[in-house]
């Protein structure tokens, strides 16, 4: 047999089995994140920038990492 086809078909053989399940996969992938988006920008109009009754808006929240506490060392010094 020829070198090239034996090469072929040992290459090929499980890229057409693996091929149509990686392709359905990232189908999925691609609609869940496109349905996540659409559905935190759908929530995102409802939000209401604007304060009711033409009071000030909020600050905005800190989202900054937690103080770390300073923990004695064993051999202080």
């Amino acid at each position: 047999m020829n070198a090239d086809l034996i090469a072929a078909a040992v290459l090929g053989a499980p890229a057409a089995v693996v091929a149509p399940a990686l392709a359905v996969a990232m189908y999925r992938t691609r609609r869940a994140t496109t349905d996540t988006l659409a559905a935190l920008a759908a929530h995102r109009a409802t939000q209401s920038i604007i304060p009711p009754e033409g009071g000030e808006p909020l600050p905005a929240q800190d989202n900054s990492f937690a103080t770390v506490l300073p923990f004695p060392a064993r051999r202080a010094a």
